[in-house]
Order: C-alpha cells, then sequence, then structure tokens
C-alpha cells in the first residue's frame, strides 16, 4: 500500500476521534512469552518447504515499535496492557543457491484479542490482520498525529471481530471442493483500512473481487515446477484441490520457494501473460 494512501484517511478520523480530550494511559505495562510457528509448516503437501534461515519479527503498539531478528526459540514482549498491538513474524528462507529471500508472507498475532493465560503462538491467519495494525501505527511519524488520538483509534475497532471473519472464511473454503483456498493477503487492503478509519466496516469488505480460478496444470504444463503459496494454509490442501486464485490484471508471483518463479497477470480469464524468473533476494542487512 502506498503511504499516502493510508496517511491521509486516518488523519482526517483521528482529529474527529481526538474531539474528546481524555488522555489515555501508557504507563501499564505487562511481559508475555510468544512462539514462532512450526517450520517447516506441517501439512506441506508435495513440494517441500525451503530451509529456514530466521524470522523478522516486529513489534507494533503506539509508543512500543521495534523490530529484531531470530533463528528460533520463544521470546518476550512488553506490552501496554490491554492496548491494541500486534506482532509479525516474516520467515526469510535461503534459496538453492544460498541467498535469503522473503517471498512467505508474515504469521501474525493481535494483542490482546488473541491473548491467553501462558504461551501464545503466532499463527499464519493472523498475519493480514497484524500487518493492518502495523501500517496504522508507522503512520504516526508520517503524520505527526499523537500516540492518544491513535490509541482512541485502534481502541474503536473491534479486532477480535476481524480475524474471526477471516478464520471463518478460510477455514469455510477449504472445506468446499471446488473453491480455491480464500487468502486473506488479496483482499483490498487500501478500501478496508479506509472504511474501517470512518466506522463504516462491513464484512463484505473482506470478499475478494477481480479474481479468476485456475487449475494449476493450467498454470503449470511443466509438472516439473511444484508451486508453493505464499499464504502458507494454502498449500496444505493445494495440490489437492488443484485450484489457486490470480488477482486480475495485477502481477501474482508464484514461486516454488527454491529457485524459480512465475508472474502471472490475468487480463480476462483466458487472457493471461506468464513470465519466467528467479524468486527476489532479500536485501537489507541482517
Amino acid at each position: 500500500m502506498k503511504k499516502l494512501s493510508l496517511i491521509c484517511p486516518i488523519f482526517l478520523c483521528l482529529l474527529i476521534l481526538s474531539a474528546c480530550s481524555q488522555s489515555v494511559c501508557l504507563n501499564q505495562s505487562e511481559e508475555l512469552i510468544f512462539s514462532l510457528p512450526e517450520w517447516p509448516p506441517k501439512n506441506a503437501g508435495s513440494n517441500p518447504y525451503p530451509k529456514l534461515y530466521t524470522w523478522k519479527i516486529e513489534i507494533n503498539q503506539v509508543g512500543k515499535v521495534l523490530s529484531f531478528y531470530q533463528k528460533e526459540g520463544d521470546f518476550c514482549v512488553s506490552f501496554y496492557k490491554n492496548q491494541p498491538a500486534s506482532i509479525t513474524a516474516l520467515p526469510l528462507t535461503l534459496l538453492d543457491d544460498g541467498e535469503k529471500t522473503s517471498y512467505f508472507y508474515p504469521a501474525g498475532f493481535l494483542y490482546p484479542s488473541s491473548y491467553q493465560a501462558g504461551k501464545n503462538t503466532l499463527t499464519w491467519e493472523e498475519g493480514f490482520s497484524a500487518q493492518l495494525i502495523h501500517k496504522i501505527v508507522s503512520s504516526q511519524e508520517e503524520t505527526g498525529i499523537s500516540p492518544n488520538r491513535l490509541l482512541k483509534f485502534l481502541l474503536s475497532f473491534n479486532w477480535k471481530k476481524l480475524q474471526e471473519n477471516i478464520n471463518s472464511k478460510i477455514e469455510k473454503s477449504i472445506e468446499e471442493e471446488d473453491k480455491a483456498v480464500f487468502n486473506p493477503w488479496q483482499i483490498n487492503s487500501d478500501k478496508l483500512l479506509d472504511n474501517i478509519c470512518y466506522g463504516n466496516f462491513k464484512t463484505s469488505l473482506l470478499n475478494i473481487s477481480g479474481i479468476y480460478t485456475y487449475q494449476l496444470e493450467y498454470l503449470f504444463p511443466n509438472q516439473e515446477f511444484s508451486p508453493l503459496s505464499a499464504f502458507i494454509p494454502e498449500n496444505a490442501c493445494l495440490m489437492q484441490k488443484n485450484l489457486i486464485n490470480l488477482q486480475k490484471e495485477k502481477a501474482n508471483l508464484i514461486a516454488d520457494g527454491h529457485k524459480f518463479a512465475l508472474i502471472f497477470t490475468p487480463y480476462s480469464a483466458k487472457n493471461l501473460s506468464r513470465v519466467n524468473t528467479y524468486m527476489p533476494i532479500y536485501s537489507e542487512r541482517l
């Protein structure tokens, strides 16, 4: 998402929400223990996952934004108590030549809505919602909005209900044999954030429009290429369903996780461009 498309609606929305002058306490904290998803993921299907190099973990809460790399094990986070936050964990994997890549979407966790006493595990299903909070919190630097205003905005939305709706769509699509797995990363996040900001959220905003469903053998006639979806839960039944959704007039990258990738751009159901390429190399310094 381009930053400007997010900044403007959030700025206007927070000006409205800030009409109440009551301050919000940012002092009370609690330390929580989190665990990373299992790698390689379970039920990977016929195509094995690449080796994991490390995780890029990002903590997103008003007044508390940080990132770090961690190869394995649990980690501890101190959150301002009961104030919306998210964690994302991006898996950085190794290509066959030893280079690093960030092809797969991150896992996530929503605090406090997903919190349970004890140790909590990040899930792939929550990655999209966690990334939404990340975008909102990171907009503060560009807008100059006070932490108090931004926090009031985050508190005004039911993040738990959002995730429940996403989980329901994923589960239902897995059960339906004639449909591809619902991929939340194909949701129009610009439109969703705008409506969340103005208090106009509807579950219909989670519907994915402008997609075409293709059989895998149509996209990959060469059986030597074994595709892996960037959305981890889809891979458990990708080959069994033999279906995948592509977004219209957008470059859809599908890779084998190890070396090669294909970029598909559908202009209509039968007008589909295809470009052979290599998986992208992760360029940030570790």
